[in-house]
Order: C-alpha cells, then sequence, then structure tokens
C-alpha cells in the first residue's frame, strides 16, 4: 500500500503523570448505569495513599447518615461521616456490603474522656459517636498521599511505603488529642483480634474473612507514635478498660491520648506474618524520615512507574482519565512478603520468597486475566514474572489452582480458572522469569482426568463430553464455564507450545475449541445444551437468571471466543453478517442483563467486544466505537466508572484503548489496533525495549486510521505481531476525520488459532477400572477399552463393516477419540472414492443429522447420517451393528452392553475425488459421535 508521509512536528508538552491522577474517580454511584441484579455502577475505588502493588492502602472509610443512602463498607463520595482510616483496600470489588480487608482502621478523637480516663463509650458498640463529619472541600488526594481536615476540626494526612503506612493527625489547639486504633474494625468484622501497648508503640492482629465472604486469613500490624502518650486504654466489646495495656477478643481496640493540641505522627507496619515483622518493616522501609519525605519519596515512586508510558496530546481530561486508569491498574496484585521474604503460604506454613523477589497476593482472576495481566507485564516484565512465579507458589502449596486468591486464602469467587490463562499472558508479554516448566506441569497434572485436584466444577463433563451441561451440579453457568475453561485451555495450550511440548499444546488447543460443542445452528449464539445432546429451546438469550451465563446472557457471552473469531464468525454467518449483528449489540454501550441483547462493556465477559470489528473487514468501526466507549464510560468525576473497577481490569481497559491497541487473544501478545487519543506515547518497559505510537493528527475529530507503519514499513494489517512486544519499535498512524478502507482486505484480520478445531472433542472410551477418563454421554458411562478389545477393535486397528473398513482411532483410553459432531470438518485427502460410511453410535438417540461431502472441484453432496443409540441392540434404519460390546463403562458402577454401527454406504459423484467431508451440524434428537469415516 502507499505509506503517507507522516510530517515531523513537535509534539505537544508530555503530561505530568503524578498530577493528572485523580484518585476520586470511581468513588460514587451512577444510579443511571445501575445493573441489577449483579451491582451498581459504582467503580468502587478508594482515594487514599498506597505505592505501586503496596501491602499497604491507608485510606478513608465513610459513613451516610442520610435516610435510605447507601453504606456498602468503603468510600462512597455522596458519605458525609468519614468511619476511620483503615490500612488494607481492594480497588473496585462487586459484593456489596462484603468488601473485604478494610482492616484496623485508625481515627482522630477530639471528643472528651471520663474522669479515669476511659473512652465513653466502646467504639464496637457505639460506632456512631466516633464517626466524624468531613468535606471534600478540604480534602485531597494524589499518588501516594491522603489529607482531609474533619468536622472534628482535626486534619489528617496520610501517606505510605511498600509494607507500611504513615498518618499525621493534627488535632485543634487546646483540643483533646486521641488516637483510636479498632483492631476488630475490618469490613467483614473479625473473628478474632488483639492489641497490646508498649509506651508508643501499639502491636496487634485482626482476623477477618475476605471480599465476597471467602476464608479467613490474618494481619498484623505494629504502630510507633513520636511521642509519649499521656493516657491510654483499651476495649473489648462493649467494655471500656481505662488504662489497659492488651486485650484479644473479637471486637477490640485501643486508644492513646496525646497532650492538647498535638501533633502525632504514626508509622504502622504490616505483615501476614507475625507483629515482629511488622515492626521490621517499619524499620526496613520507614524508620525516621518525615512525613513530608515519606510522601514524596511515594510520588516519585508512582512518578517512575506511571512515567512508563509518556504521553503527549490529547486534552487534560483525557489526560487525567488516563492515568487515573494507569493508576488503578498498578494498585493490585500486592507484595505478600515482608521485608525479610517471609510470607504465609496457601498450606498455612511459612515460606521464603527468593532474594531480589516478590511474593504476590491478591488476583481477581476472572478478571484481570483479560487485559489488566499484559498491561502490567507490558510495562514490568519483571513484576510479571514474579506474579506468575506467586501463582504457582499458590497452586503448589494450595494443591491445585484456584482464581480469586486473596492473602493467603485460596478460594474461587467467580466461575472458570482464569489464572492458568494469566500465566499464559505473562509468559507471551516476555514475563518469563518464573519456573514456567513447572507451571505448564502443574496445570496439566491438575486439569486432565480423572482431575482428583481440580477445583473446576464440571471438569468431568467438560473435558469428557465436550462441554458443560445445563443443569450440571455445582457449577456457575455451565455456558459460561465451558467458554471460559475453553479460554484456560488455550492458554495452557500456548505455554506449551512455546516450551516445545507438543503433545500438550495438541491436547489443550483441542480443549479450547469445546466452545464449539455449544455453538446452535438454529440461534447462531452460544446456547445452553441438554446432558441428552439436545440445545435448549426454551432459553431467553437476552436475559439471564444467572444460572447458565455468569454476569451476562447468552447473546453477550456468544461473543467470547477470542481464540478462535474467525471460526466464531463464520459459524454467525460471514463477515457481513456479523458486522451487521454487532451494529446492533454496541446500539446500547452498558445495557447490564436486563437489556441483554446488546453490550455491557463495564463488566468484563464483554469488555473486548469493540475491537470485533476488526475481524470483519471493518476495522474504521472499531476504531469509532472504542472512541465512543472511551469518552461515555470514563470521565475526570467522582462516577466517572460505570462499573466495578474489578482490582483495575475496567481501568487496565481504558488504558489500552486510548493507546489505541489491546490484547484481545488472551495467552498470548499480538495487539488489535483502534484509534490512539495520544499524538504519541512511549512505552519504556522494564527490559530496556522502548514502543512508541506516533499519531500526530490525532484529534477528536481524527479518529480513522488511513496508514499505518511499523519501524518505517506501511501495513494494512489491523493487529502488531508478538515481535513488537518483545523487541520495542516504533508505530506509526495516520489518522483521519472519515473512515476509509485500510485495514479492509482480506488478509488484514487480527489472527485466529483453529488448531484443534476439527479434532477430536469427546472421550468415548477408558480401561476398566477407571471410568472418571471419560464421558461419552455426559452421564458417566463410556466405552471399555477391554471389552471392545474382546470385540476385535484395537486402537490403530481395522473394523469391518457393509463392506467398508474404518480404521478405530489410535488414541490411548482417556483420551479424545470421537468426534461430538458439531460441523468439524475432516480432511480425506483428495481421495478416489464412491461410497463413503461412517462408524459410530448416538447418545440419547438416535440421531440424525446431514454431512456435506466437498470434492477437491469444490462442488458438493450431502449425506444423512443416522446413528442408533449405543446402548440399544436393534440397528436403525441404515445402520449395522458393526460390534457389540460386553459391557460399558460407568462412574456409578454399572454394567450394560453397548454397541458400535456403522451406515450403510451412501454414493459418492462418480470420478470426483473427495477432499473433506464436514460432519453434521447438529442432529434432530441427542448427541452423534463418529469414531472413524470410511471412502472407497
Amino acid at each position: 500500500m502507499a505509506l503517507s508521509v507522516l510530517v515531523a512536528a513537535p509534539f505537544p508538552a508530555a503530561a505530568d503523570p503524578v498530577g493528572s491522577v485523580n484518585p476520586f474517580i470511581g468513588t460514587q454511584n451512577n444510579p443511571d448505569a445501575s445493573y441489577p441484579p449483579f451491582g451498581k455502577g459504582y467503580g468502587n475505588t478508594f482515594p487514599g495513599a498506597t505505592t505501586p502493588f503496596g501491602m499497604v492502602q491507608f485510606s478513608p472509610d465513610t459513613y451516610n447518615t442520610a435516610a435510605g443512602a447507601d453504606n456498602w463498607g468503603g468510600y462512597e463520595y455522596p458519605a458525609n461521616q468519614i468511619r476511620g482510616f483503615s490500612l488494607t483496600h481492594l480497588d473496585g470489588t462487586g459484593c456489596e456490603g462484603s468488601f473485604g480487608f478494610h482492616d484496623l482502621p485508625f481515627m482522630p478523637y477530639t471528643g472528651s474522656l471520663n474522669s479515669n480516663g476511659a473512652l465513653p463509650s466502646s467504639p464496637a458498640t457505639n460506632a456512631a459517636a466516633y464517626r466524624v463529619g468531613f468535606s471534600h472541600s478540604t480534602e485531597t488526594a494524589g499518588p501516594g498521599r491522603y489529607g482531609v481536615t474533619l468536622a472534628n476540626g482535626a486534619k489528617v494526612d496520610l501517606t505510605a511505603t511498600t509494607r507500611t503506612g504513615m498518618a499525621r493527625f493534627t488535632f485543634p489547639a487546646g483540643a483533646s488529642s486521641t488516637v483510636l486504633i479498632n483492631a476488630g474494625g475490618s469490613a467483614n468484622g473479625v473473628s478474632a483480634s488483639s492489641v497490646s501497648i508498649s509506651g508508643n508503640t501499639v502491636t496487634g492482629s485482626a482476623r477477618s474473612t475476605g471480599t465476597c465472604g471467602g476464608g479467613s486469613y490474618t494481619v498484623y500490624f505494629s504502630a510507633r507514635f513520636d511521642q509519649a502518650v499521656s493516657n491510654y486504654g483499651t476495649w473489648n466489646g462493649g467494655t471500656v478498660t481505662a488504662r489497659g495495656t492488651s486485650v484479644s477478643g473479637t471486637n477490640t481496640g485501643t486508644y492513646l491520648t496525646f497532650p492538647a493540641g498535638s501533633t502525632v505522627t504514626v508509622r504502622v507496619g504490616l505483615s501476614y506474618v507475625r507483629t515482629a515483622n511488622a515492626a521490621a518493616n517499619v524499620t526496613a522501609e520507614n524508620p525516621s524520615a518525615s512525613f513530608d519525605t515519606v510522601a514524596a519519596n511515594a510520588a516519585s515512586t508512582w512518578a517512575a512507574k506511571l512515567g512508563a508510558i509518556s504521553t503527549t496530546g490529547g486534552s487534560a481530561t483525557q489526560q487525567s482519565v488516563f492515568y487515573t486508569a494507569l493508576y488503578h491498574s498498578l494498585l493490585h496484585p500486592n507484595v505478600f512478603d515482608d521485608s525479610n521474604g517471609e510470607y504465609p503460604g496457601m498450606d498455612g506454613q511459612l515460606h521464603t520468597v527468593a532474594a531480589g523477589h516478590h511474593q504476590y497476593a491478591n488476583f481477581s482472576g476472572w478478571d484481570v486475566y483479560r487485559s489488566e495481566v499484559q498491561l502490567i507485564t507490558l510495562l514490568f516484565p519483571s513484576v510479571g514474572s514474579d506474579l506468575a512465579q506467586s501463582l504457582v507458589n499458590d497452586a503448589n502449596q494450595a494443591g491445585s489452582w484456584y482464581n480469586w486468591p486473596y492473602a493467603n486464602v485460596a478460594t474461587n469467587i467467580m466461575n472458570g480458572d482464569s489464572l492458568q490463562s494469566v500465566v499464559s499472558s505473562i509468559y507471551s508479554f516476555g514475563g518469563t522469569g518464573f519456573d514456567a516448566a513447572g507451571a505448564l506441569s502443574s496445570m496439566v497434572s491438575t486439569q486432565s482426568l480423572p482431575a482428583t485436584r481440580t477445583i473446576r466444577g464440571g471438569l468431568y463433563e467438560y473435558a469428557g463430553t465436550g462441554y458443560i451441561p445445563r443443569g450440571t451440579s455445582n457449577v456457575w453457568g455451565p455456558g459460561a464455564t465451558t467458554l471460559e475453561y475453553a479460554i484456560d485451555d488455550f492458554g495452557i495450550a500456548q505455554l506449551a507450545g512455546r516450551l516445545g511440548d507438543t503433545a500438550d499444546y495438541n491436547a489443550f488447543m483441542q480443549r479450547a475449541q469445546n466452545w464449539q460443542n455449544l455453538f446452535s445452528p438454529a440461534t447462531r449464539s452460544i446456547t445452553p445444551r441438554y446432558q441428552n445432546g439436545l440445545f435448549a429451546t426454551d432459553y431467553n438469550l437476552n436475559s439471564d437468571n444467572n444460572d447458565q451465563y455468569v454476569e451476562g446472557t447468552g447473546t453477550q457471552y456468544s461473543w467470547m471466543v477470542p481464540q478462535n473469531v474467525a471460526a466464531l464468525v463464520a459459524k454467525m454467518g460471514g463477515n457481513a453478517t456479523v458486522s451487521s449483528r454487532l451494529d446492533t449489540f454496541f446500539s446500547q454501550l452498558n445495557a447490564g442483563v436486563v437489556n441483554g441483547a446488546y453490550a455491557w462493556l463495564t463488566n468484563e465477559p464483554t469488555i473486548g467486544t469493540p475491537y470485533l470489528y476488526n475481524w470483519v473487514g471493518a476495522p474504521s468501526k472499531t476504531q469509532a466505537l472504542v472512541r465512543r466507549v472511551l469518552s461515555s464510560l470514563f470521565t475526570n468525576a467522582p462516577n466517572g466508572l460505570q462499573g466495578n473497577d474489578d482490582l483495575g481490569e475496567l481501568s487496565a481497559s481504558y488504558v489500552w484503548g486510548a493507546l489505541g491497541l489491546y490484547p484481545s487473544v488472551t495467552g498470548r501478545a499480538e495487539l488489535v489496533l483502534a484509534s490512539p487519543i495520544f499524538t504519541q506515547a512511549v512505552i519504556s518497559r522494564d527490559n530496556g525495549r522502548v514502543i512508541t505510537v506516533n499519531a500526530p493528527a490525532s484529534s477528536a475529530s481524527n479518529q480513522y486510521v488511513s496508514a499505518l507503519a511499523v519501524n518505517g514499513v506501511g501495513q494494512s494489517r489491523t493487529w502488531l505481531p508478538e515481535s513488537l512486544v518483545a523487541n520495542g519499535g516504533t508505530v506509526d498512524v495516520t489518522l483521519t476525520g472519515s473512515p476509509t478502507s485500510w485495514g479492509t482486505g482480506a488478509g488484514d484480520a487480527p489472527p485466529s488459532f483453529s488448531d484443534g478445531q476439527n479434532g477430536f472433542n469427546n472421550i468415548g472410551a477408558s480401561s476398566d477400572g477407571a471410568a472418571t477418563t471419560a464421558n461419552l454421554d455426559s452421564s458417566g458411562h463410556s466405552y471399555s477399552v477391554q471389552a471392545l478389545s474382546a470385540a476385535g477393535i484395537n486402537p490403530g486397528g481395522t473394523v469391518s463393516a457393509n463392506g467398508m473398513s474404518f480404521t478405530w482411532p489410535s488414541a490411548a483410553a482417556g483420551k479424545p477419540d470421537n468426534w461430538l459432531v458439531n460441523g468439524q470438518v475432516i480432511d480425506l485427502g483428495g481421495r478416489s472414492a464412491s461410497r463413503i460410511s461412517f462408524l459410530g453410535s448416538a447418545s440419547n438417540g438416535p440421531a440424525t443429522g446431514t454431512a456435506t461431502v466437498t470434492y477437491t472441484d469444490g462442488s458438493t453432496s450431502t449425506v444423512s447420517i443416522t446413528m442408533t443409540d449405543w446402548a440399544v441392540g436393534t440397528a436403525q434404519s441404515g445402520n449395522t451393528i458393526a460390534a457389540s460390546i460386553a459391557h460399558w463403562n460407568a462412574a456409578d458402577g454399572s454394567s450394560l452392553r453397548t454397541y458400535l454401527f456403522a451406515t450403510t454406504p451412501a454414493s459418492l459423484t462418480a470420478g470426483k475425488q473427495v477432499r473433506s467431508v464436514t460432519l453434521p451440524a447438529s442432529t434432530n434428537q441427542g448427541a452423534m459421535h463418529v469414531f472413524a469415516i470410511s471412502v472407497a
């Protein structure tokens, strides 16, 4: 193509990353963007002081006294009181009222004490007495620092290092000066807490539960004040003890009084190991520097991390939203090891991380696998490597792969098994400094049948049958979960491929195509399917009662096949049909599930869908749509996030969109293109590689790509290769005000990964005594390998019927050995033939469908196939019993004679060579299994 000449022009001044951050974005619910029953239009961010990936998030927690007001437990911008400044927070979780963390709140108190020096009431039973009003007019926040003057006149300033928080309480002149430490004040309550006072140091702990009410963790603290305490005491439940020095129980805490009108500074170390480690963290990171110095250092730390992307151009609002989104993307996961390297493992044992590395905690796998870990690793491959090794450590300690580990608690909060995709994406983006071989071995052994260590609900059905049927127990959203597992398995396959493990690559790529088994030709959508093989015809794909899909509808989930978009597009009817369907889908950008025929772009299942137009020859639609999403769903205001930030995933999607890039294919590092909003973005990776994106004409009106060059070489492809991420380079983008033909060619679409698409997708035979390694009929039954052998059928052997010879699959027992038909195209090599026959059976049959034979000259003919139920000894018309097998294998221990059938040979067009046969895309009932095809 002709490459437009880029005229050199001075770029506008680069943005100030730290000064551009607005930590209040996402702190207010947007009632116009609420999505019952799954959540609010609320980022649920926090404005307090923290450092990149820090253990400590020192931030205010609010309360609203207005009638009917929301009080979900975090910081809510409309609130009028602060109830404490706690040391741990998660950015943007759901589960209102059960956010988790918010541990160990501190609070200045200016009220009077009783004559004996005791608090007038216990904060555990009279919390309202210690909440204090505040106004946003006295509030400031920026990376690494937060400040507010409360209605009681006390000024609070907060800052942080990685493992410590620092607070400066400036009390009004002459006012009583008391600091409360509420060890029992965690968001989800505590099962145990303790405090102990020794001079000007307080130590203690709290045991609480995590987000959405998961398992329990214990956090320890050591708080050292900068001056002597004049009075002190403790509380335990409703009992306040003046001059008490230690207490343990459920709702405990302490108060410390200083001379009236004091300015008091406290340094608080956290640890998940012991109080001594918490104190050591203070010594290592925050021993003596002034508050302002510590705050300046925190800002400098943020400047280095945020400065990994230097942008010029764009409006001040765009710069603020962008750098705030990047800031939110770098809050989690969190350093979990102490300064001496110790951390508590998922096994409850103490571990020590290798020198120079970190153990990280708090991975919201279902969210962050889509684009956030890719962004983190793009910028900081060394951090990505430690994230991956942390997950490997977690899996080894916990004995399995959990999808939402927080602190040292192994939990599954959402569906899917996303952290295996996370590890694969990290590796693909250059975070290779971890035990990748050990990770792969763990993944393969955990997720291969009989999979006795897996926590994947429905894995037996998914891996054995090829999909998770509607009604499967212990599976949240079988339709959604089938898609999630296919994406997870794609990640495992990609890691295997990069490590040279061909066998596991092939095995998991086949499973990565299991989405096809839920694609209904009737609805042209991912559709719930029953155990008997039939697709649901009574299910409204535009709404969801949370049984088949997870926080989304069938219409929304039908796009979630990032690993093989081309095949999805073909099944949906081709480019023009899909482009039009996408137009309708995006006529509403944030519809939730009540209007579930449309997109819900602030929730994860459809978060990457705007880039799909690149696969259907309409990249200008992606360019315009992404710009529309960035400007309408993200604003520089407290209600500027219209959905949960989900530990930074929503924010990460903005960062990618603003750069005009997106990692659409999870588990890989190709970048799909959109329209950069900045005239220049320079991405400086911590491995020394630099990626520069120049778009000098970018503006609100110029959003369409008319030309693009990579390292000076023009291209019309709508994606960038993995090599650009690995090696760095320069991308020059020419933008104009109207849609263009750039990127619309047949070869311009981003890659799709079809390996395994036409392979065996059902495990139909198991060894005796190992029934749980196969699941032909989705009911726990399979052919017995030993009984097949007794009937003369052996791997790679010949089966004869109706004058036709079939080659029985050479697969080992418990491995995929048949096609559960879904339109697979089977290559027959251009053989001359006059007849064709199929060997197989039906489960819950008989099953009838139509196959299509394609000849080498492009012509076709159709063949009707009927398969008799495998447990019925009377063959259907057009079938012959090819083998009678003495017994099946059953997970329930039952025994039944089963059969294999061969179809009556069908005539083919004389004189032609057979290129391929396309198996039926669907059947009239039941599930059709084809083990072999014969042409003669």
